[in-house]
């Protein structure tokens, strides 16, 4: 017993700075398909994988936000604050465990579809700026095709040469640059 709530924090105008609390409590995410923010567990759902969809907000696009689950366990016994009600995950007693992720929201201003609950978009992401190969020497330009690179490699990104920090597959979205600090450095 217990429940899942999730959160989202964009911190694209501080990357250098960790999500605060009261960024990620600002945006408390949906489940999809409904009003609700709490995706309650049962005993009933025994061991088994959970898989739970969110609408995410159709004004965010980021290059760093932070997702935060947070869980609640409901296995003391408690009074809702709210309505009175007693009885085992309610009141304010419970233990509660939570985990953030930092992640990339490509797209926006993508409708809710009606007749799933799952969303999908895709853009382009922005196209390096060419530059003259005798300028690179051979430092390959980066790819968003699913190129695995490792920490070292070195790529050229709008003119600019930059190294690998963080082993990773490529993808549309996140090209080098200030933001994704965590698997790039300007070199």
């Amino acid at each position: 017993m217990g429940y899942f709530e999730f959160r989202l924090c964009n911190v694209d105008s501080t990357p250098n700075s960790d999500a605060t609390q009261d960024c990620l409590d600002r945006r408390i995410l949906k489940i999809a398909n409904s009003d609700l923010t709490k995706y309650s567990i049962t005993s009933a759902m025994g061991n088994s994988q959970i898989i739970v969809n969110l609408q995410l907000p159709v004004d965010v696009s980021c290059q760093h936000c932070v997702f935060q689950w947070k869980y609640t366990a409901g296995n003391s016994w408690g009074t809702d604050p709210v309505t009175g009600q007693q009885g085992l995950g309610l009141g304010t007693e419970n233990e509660t465990f939570m985990g953030c992720a930092d992640i990339t929201i490509i797209g926006g201003n993508v409708p809710a579809s009606t007749s799933s609950s799952m969303v999908t978009s895709s853009t382009k992401a922005p196209q390096p700026t060419s530059t003259s190969r005798s300028n690179q020497g051979s430092v390959p330009e980066w790819s968003p095709d699913g190129v695995k690179y490792v920490a070292g490699d070195l790529v050229m990104y709008a003119g600019v040469k930059y190294r690998c920090i963080l082993a990773h597959t490529s993808f549309p979205g996140a090209y080098p640059s200030p933001v994704t600090w965590a698997w790039w450095s300007a070199v």
